[in-house]
């Protein structure tokens, strides 16, 4: 009975060395193509940056209305009262 595959048969990769394939191979490689990078950060490769406080974004209509409903309710809470 015959089988049907829906992937091609993998190709070999053409740089894989083997045992002879250095462990940071990647590391070396990113290294090398960004070495002369016009948008090159000097720092250690695979370092994130310091986190950073996030922009603030514009309110939403929804918190404008939550705030104008918040603001109209404390106005009404500070009024005297007509019904007294």
């Amino acid at each position: 009975m015959a089988s049907f595959s829906t992937s091609p048969p993998a190709a070999p990769d053409p740089f894989d060395l083997g045992i002879h394939t250095p462990a940071n191979l990647n590391r070396g490689a990113r290294a090398a193509l960004l070495q002369n990078s016009p948008a090159t950060v000097n720092g250690t490769i695979g370092v994130l940056p310091v986190p950073r406080q996030m922009a603030q974004t514009p309110s939403s209509p929804l918190i404008a209305a939550t705030a104008a409903a918040a603001t109209e309710e404390a106005a009404r809470a500070n009024s005297p009262s007509i019904s007294e």
